[in-house]
């Protein structure tokens, strides 16, 4: 395990964050990360660097990502945070360390609104309202998704119309599956229609 997986864990596993806000997300400083409460959650100083004056505007923007993420993480316990981490860990399904997985999902994305969501749908699987292949699946969904077509989802979901390219690319996205051969769903008239990924997730974004 690398330095920044091992950090990135830790940082779930023991760090108190109920003092993170969404404002060291949006704005900080090299003296708010050597002063404020940043200094002390491990994948802030793996990123920066103990005593590094300035960094790249990637490590700014991967930085950003990561605090995103975080946020949405810091209302859950820490005990249950590393509760849950330690069960995923010992469990042979999976073969990427949680860690590795969240780094991974996050490094991809290029959308800085897309941290939070996914940090949202951790904070779920955190809380045991669901499992953690759902969340890789959603996260891998969030990763795809053009963010505006969410809305598309909802409606869709509530029976409303939407353009047949959205409904492809929600489909491309994981969140809609086809309806078999005679069948027809919402309305009669969508070879589409929300699976049960598409549904979690809008259960996710209400709360």
């Amino acid at each position: 395990m690398s330095e920044i997986e091992k950090s990135i864990t830790e940082t779930i596993k023991t760090s108190n964050l109920s003092e993170l806000t969404i404002d060291y997300a949006e704005v900080f400083t090299d003296s708010v990360l050597k002063d404020g409460i940043l200094k002390d959650i491990p994948i802030v100083n793996s990123i920066v660097g103990v005593g590094k004056i300035g960094f790249a505007i990637n490590d700014y923007l991967f930085l950003k990502k990561i605090l995103s993420f975080l946020v949405n993480i810091k209302d859950v316990h820490q005990s249950q945070r590393e509760k849950l981490l330690l069960k995923i860990e010992n469990s042979e399904k999976y073969q990427k360390n949680v860690g590795e997985a969240i780094l991974l999902i996050i490094n991809k994305i290029d959308d800085l609104e897309k941290p939070k969501i996914i940090g949202k749908i951790f904070s779920f699987f955190l809380n045991g309202e669901i499992d953690y292949e759902t969340f890789l699946r959603l996260s891998q969904s969030i990763e795809k998704v053009f963010l505006p077509d969410i809305d598309k989802l909802i409606q869709l979901n509530s029976g409303q119309k939407v353009d047949y390219e959205i409904q492809n690319q929600l489909f491309n996205s994981g969140l809609l599956s086809q309806t078999r051969t005679g069948d027809l769903r919402i309305g009669g008239g969508n070879e589409y229609y929300v699976n049960q990924y598409g549904i979690t997730l809008i259960e996710i974004l209400k709360k």
